[in-house]
């Protein structure tokens, strides 16, 4: 059963970590490119719980209002790339908003005053990505294929700056007189 504070902390997790941003800005990618949001209320998920990489998949899960069932259709598009889901139903324990006195709960004990809880059905959706269709790698780019002495080469002929554009244009130009 989820209880708002646990998705609140799970929030505050993943607004800490840049990695786990990473990681849920290609989940998303991944819904995109597999068109899961044309189809019936999957846009309007909730992370609440996750992303937790495992060595070979992503695991997280979103929430629903009851009455925004997503279309499984869409699942069965997740499945047959691999992917697994798993819907179920359960109950939300939350605050009321206060707007009256009737809203507010006091504790006999400490005399605390609290809204009152109130329980809400959703849909959970949990989707297992596996990593292979997670590219989180492809943007960036190893410093390692900078080859250096070339770059000195260049600086030591005097290949920068408008001296290096002369340079390049007579050597076209030798090229084209052969």
């Amino acid at each position: 059963m989820p209880k708002q504070d646990t998705i609140y902390q799970n929030l505050d997790r993943i607004h800490s970590s840049p990695n786990v941003i990473d990681t849920l800005v290609e989940v998303d990618r991944i819904l995109d490119r597999m068109d899961v949001y044309a189809y019936e209320n999957w846009i309007h998920g909730e992370v609440v719980d996750g992303p937790f990489v495992e060595r070979h998949w992503v695991d997280l899960t979103l929430m629903y209002p009851q009455k925004m069932m997503p279309n499984p259709d869409a699942a069965m598009r997740l499945v047959k790339n691999g992917c697994k889901v798993k819907y179920g139903r359960d109950v939300l324990e939350t605050f009321a908003k206060v707007k009256s006195s009737d809203d507010i709960v006091t504790n006999e004990e400490t005399g605390e005053r609290t809204p009152r809880v109130i329980a809400k059905h959703v849909w959970l959706v949990n989707l297992r990505i596996p990593k292979t269709l997670i590219d989180v790698s492809e943007d960036i780019k190893d410093i390692d294929d900078i080859d250096y002495d070339s770059v000195d080469a260049a600086y030591s002929e005097e290949l920068d700056g408008a001296q290096g554009l002369l340079n390049k244009s007579q050597s076209q130009e030798t090229l084209e007189n052969k």
